[in-house]
């Protein structure tokens, strides 16, 4: 009943009310019958208040919870807020207007087994928010064919499931299939580009295979093919690549609980053309090396400019990371984050990539080594880059070719390593050499001038976000190119190696 409902266990509360922390790093807010317009800057925070998140533990035993705080003033406090912050455009996100209207299902069928009671008024009102609700979603058809989406319509079919509002179930349950459908490709990866989002999507499915409302169709079938998939995206059993928005301390958390399975995670080569993405692990000693190359578009919802961008894992740290994603609210910063020049590829935006029609491929081979191959280009430009894989080294090869001399203005590449590295050994004009905490080094050569960034605000650069809504300063490495050439050939060699007990 829970998962088809999709209540958590979030919040806490007393006599007084709730207690709600949205994030960890946000802070503690309580919420009582004073509770109207949420006055925060915060949007996720804004949102799962609006979703009545603060009320998860509660629900989860209404009969007994309810003696503390009378299920009446609950509803009083939802009520309040609901009608309170209807004018705001974040009211009616898909999400978390389909996830409040599911907590108003949840009460009224709670309600039908006789043993809860409430006023009548607040039934009445209830039953008011629902028919609006469905009004709203119903006039915003056709919802997106993303994760959002996908909750309002999970919602309608609780509504037609409980028989006030005159929907049809085999209609709504036919949508949720037609939009799982378009949501994950035929590799089973979702289309929101996103390891993150793949993995919660997939949990979003099971949730809604679980609740027992989709019987008469095939979601199972869209299930297991994107759970086959998953196993592409992990680096190691305990850690994931984090490539489009996505937060690789969550991703490190839900596997620790097991609330993500990676199942076997094998050595070898690994290609999904169709998803934009090139894989290769190297076991040895049980230790992990995974290199992942993705080349995709991004702009649909979360727009990260994943183009030819790779992540490298050896052993037990990152050596290469993801930027990952610091904010959903409108900054620098998050502009920065999402932009090709905070990602480990080439800043194709100054050749006006056009970055929803160019031709992306991926491909990798297996010769003496493990390779990974990608492409990318469109009328202004053409970008080649190989990378040969080995346990403790990579080579990456770099090919541009800029159609027009005159727009080869300032063009640069990027390395982002792990915030881990935080000293400078040696620093060339052609090499960088970087030790860890932990007592790996890190050396990068390359062909082109190298320049080193850490924790700049002007211009913004030398940033990772290791969890959202946290930044920290990491040693980017800025690749620099000669203006007023037409073409790019560059050689990159990283090498990793540990140092114990040695003083460098």
């Amino acid at each position: 009943m829970f998962s088809a409902y999709r209540i958590g266990i979030q919040g806490s509360f007393d006599k007084s009310g709730f207690y709600f922390k949205a994030r960890h790093d946000a802070d503690t807010v309580h919420i009582n019958d004073k509770t109207f317009y949420i006055d925060n800057n915060d949007n996720n925070v804004v949102s799962q208040i609006l979703m009545f998140r603060f009320s998860d533990s509660y629900l989860n035993d209404l009969a007994i919870n309810s003696q503390t705080l009378s299920l009446n003033s609950v509803l009083e406090m939802w009520l309040n807020i609901d009608k309170s912050n209807q004018d705001r455009p974040i009211h009616w996100d898909s999400m978390v207007a389909g996830n409040r209207l599911l907590k108003y299902l949840f009460i009224v069928d709670s309600l039908s087994s006789g043993n809860l009671k409430i006023d009548k008024h607040v039934k009445l009102s209830i039953t008011e928010r629902i028919i609006y609700h469905v009004d709203i979603l119903e006039r915003k058809k056709p919802l997106p064919i993303n994760n959002h989406g996908l909750q309002a319509m999970h919602a309608l079919v609780g509504v037609a499931k409980s028989g006030l509002a005159g929907l049809s179930l085999g209609h709504q349950t036919t949508l949720v299939e037609s939009a799982f459908r378009s949501l994950f490709n035929e590799e089973g990866f979702c289309l929101e580009n996103s390891s993150e989002y793949h993995f919660y999507s997939l949990q979003l499915l099971d949730s809604f295979i679980s609740s027992g409302w989709y019987k008469e169709t095939r979601l199972h079938e869209i299930f297991d093919n994107a759970k086959k998939f998953s196993n592409i995206l992990f680096s190691s059993p305990s850690e994931a690549f984090s490539f489009g928005d996505s937060d690789r301390t969550l991703l490190r958390r839900q596997i620790q609980k097991k609330v993500i399975h990676s199942g076997e995670v094998k050595e070898g080569l690994f290609c999904k053309p169709q998803s934009g993405l090139s894989l290769s692990r190297i076991v040895k000693d049980n230790y992990y090396s995974s290199l992942i190359l993705s080349n995709l578009y991004n702009g649909e919802f979360h727009n990260h400019h994943d183009y030819l961008s790779i992540e490298w894992f050896h052993k037990d740290i990152w050596v290469i990371c993801d930027p990952g994603k610091f904010t959903y609210n409108k900054s620098e910063y998050k502009d920065w984050f999402i932009s090709d020049l905070a990602h480990n590829t080439f800043s194709l935006s100054r050749l006006k990539h056009d970055h929803k029609n160019s031709n992306k491929i991926v491909s990798c081979y297996k010769g003496n080594n493990h390779a990974l191959l990608g492409q990318i280009f469109d009328s202004n430009f053409c970008l080649t880059r190989s990378i040969e894989h080995h346990f403790e080294k990579i080579i990456i090869n770099d090919y541009l070719y800029v159609h027009d001399i005159r727009m080869n203005k300032c063009i640069q590449s990027f390395l982002t390593i792990d915030s881990s590295f935080d000293e400078v050994v040696s620093e060339h004009t052609h090499s960088v050499c970087l030790k860890s905490r932990e007592g790996y080094i890190v050396t990068i050569s390359s062909g082109s001038d190298i320049s080193l960034s850490r924790g700049s605000s002007d211009p913004i650069s030398g940033w990772v976000a290791p969890r959202y809504g946290i930044k920290e300063s990491a040693f980017q490495i800025i690749f620099n190119y000669p203006e007023s050439r037409n073409i790019i050939n560059n050689k990159t060699t990283v090498i990793i190696s540990r140092v114990e007990n040695v003083s460098v």
